[in-house]
């Protein structure tokens, strides 16, 4: 075989693996499901709460939770939070959807469970307590 035909084949067959490889990593980055997006919601939540992150728990809550939080007497705007907090063990399972509402089951060790619900607002799952309204399978 000759020089330049070695080579061709060569770069076809790297070209190959190299397609399947790329072809590979996006059937696992984009089979995320809409579960593991509301799980995913749930436990940046969570953290922002356990973190004291005041901007995380913000972002973490639909509009109507965060309006509701931030009218309240207590709520001051220049607390940028202590973030001090450290995550704590948990377990996000149980998640059920019904439309653009959602719900989460939340395990701490030592603590009975709880559920959270959540609203797709742009785009996103948010953590929305008036959502449990909405949730027919709750």
């Amino acid at each position: 075989m000759s020089a330049p035909r070695r080579t061709k084949i060569v770069v076809a067959s790297t070209g190959v693996v190299l397609v399947l490889a790329i072809g590979a990593l996006l059937f696992v980055l984009l089979r995320t499901t809409e579960e593991d997006r509301v799980a995913e919601a749930v436990d940046r939540f969570v953290t922002a709460v356990d973190t004291e992150d005041q901007a995380g728990i913000l972002d973490a809550l639909c509009g109507a939770e965060a309006a509701s939080l931030t009218g309240d007497d207590d709520f001051d705007p220049a607390y940028n939070g202590h973030t001090s907090g450290s995550p704590r063990e948990r377990e996000i399972a149980g998640v059920r959807i019904d439309g653009d509402v959602a719900a989460a089951r939340l395990t701490r060790p030592g603590q009975p469970p709880t559920t959270l619900y959540l609203l797709r607002e742009n785009g996103g799952w948010k953590v929305c307590a008036p959502a449990a309204e909405r949730f027919a399978g709750a």
